[in-house]
């Protein structure tokens, strides 16, 4: 039974460490799926590198800002452009890891915040049942 209002605080404190804990874990999951398996998470995204007519379509369709890539692309030779596709998808998942890192270190400052919040107010909780 709750007998002060000390032991009220540092009960709802730990709950909502709890539900940072869940949500930053979850959160770190689907950032793992991110770094792990970044084919199936990105497939769509993945697509305009698939082959090099979906590649030029990619530019043809962000309108007239992209003109000019288009032009460059299509006067390039199949290898040349090849290698630029190529290029261009390891880039983007490139960018795509870094920022699942920076995510994942994020949570994990998160959730190193929220446990030690929550033992410190668990302790405060149990000296206070006394």
């Amino acid at each position: 039974m709750i007998k002060n209002i000390l032991q009220v605080y540092a009960l709802l404190v730990c709950l909502i460490t709890v539900v940072i804990l869940i949500i930053s874990v979850s959160l770190s999951l689907n950032l793992v799926t991110n770094l792990l398996i970044p084919e199936y998470k990105y497939s769509y995204s993945l697509r305009q590198y698939d082959s090099n007519d979906d590649y030029i379509e990619h530019y043809k369709d962000m309108g007239t800002t992209q003109t000019q890539k288009v032009i460059s692309l299509q006067q390039l030779t199949p290898n040349q452009l090849d290698e630029q596709r190529l290029q261009a998808r390891a880039r983007y998942l490139e960018n795509q890891k870094a920022s699942n890192i920076g995510g994942l270190i994020e949570d994990f400052q998160w959730i190193l915040v929220a446990m030690i919040f929550f033992f410190i107010h668990w302790k405060i909780y149990k000296k206070s049942e006394k």
